[in-house]
């Protein structure tokens, strides 16, 4: 940490400090903050002027996620990007991570992994590029061997069964023009059905008879 900038590592819903190791929201104060949003006072109060429960002054909340470890910040991820399903909170490049070792046809750096509303509430749903060149041919039955494959690779390293999958075609997951993934934007077009999707698998689908009787009930 630079200077005179002051760093707080916090628990985004008590407004406590983080015990030091302990992952929490960035919080800064320093005279190189700016004094908020151009006319929107209600996102610059939340934002800009953030107060701790138990120390004076306001501080800058980032939307980051770290924590100081050895006297060093370790930034680990922003905090909407983080999925929370059943009270568990799980980092999407973790999910992402595992998503690109299950398989040669998915392409590194281009898999993306959001919450969409499942049959029981926040589920996690997973896009993944898929490079044909890899495979013999993009037929339904070998891209649902994959879909298949980061099932199981997601279950056996995080413990989540994901509620869908998209494969989609090379360079079509949506990303900013220097190349970072847009989570939200790829989840919104998830939802409508506007991504350029080879396949799609859904648990719903895959488990028709509940389905049918959830939604009876």
């Amino acid at each position: 940490v630079w200077s005179e900038t002051k760093v707080r590592i916090v628990d985004p819903e008590t407004r406590v400090v983080c015990a030091p190791g302990r992952i929490g929201e960035i919080w800064i104060a320093s005279d190189s903050v700016a004094q908020g949003y151009w006319r929107r006072p209600e996102q610059t109060e939340i934002v800009f002027r953030a107060t701790l429960v138990n120390e004076p002054g306001t501080w800058l909340r980032t939307g980051d996620l770290g924590a100081l470890y050895h006297g060093q910040l370790l930034v680990t991820g922003r905090l909407k990007d983080l999925l929370i399903v059943r009270g568990s909170k799980h980092y999407p490049q973790d999910l992402e991570l595992t998503t690109e070792r299950q398989h040669a046809a998915i392409r590194a750096g281009c898999c993306a992994a959001f919450t969409v509303d499942g049959l029981d509430g926040e589920a996690i749903a997973l896009a993944a590029e898929i490079d044909a060149r890899q495979i013999e041919q993009t037929n339904g039955t070998q891209l649902d061997d994959i879909a298949a494959a980061i099932r199981r690779g997601v279950i056996e390293q995080h413990g989540i069964q994901l509620h869908a999958i998209a494969l989609l075609k090379p360079g079509t997951l949506p990303k900013t023009t220097s190349g970072k993934l847009q989570r939200h934007a790829c989840r919104a077009a998830f939802t409508g059905r506007k991504l350029d999707e080879l396949h799609r698998w859904t648990q719903a689908a895959a488990n028709p008879r509940r389905h049918s009787l959830e939604s009876a009930s």
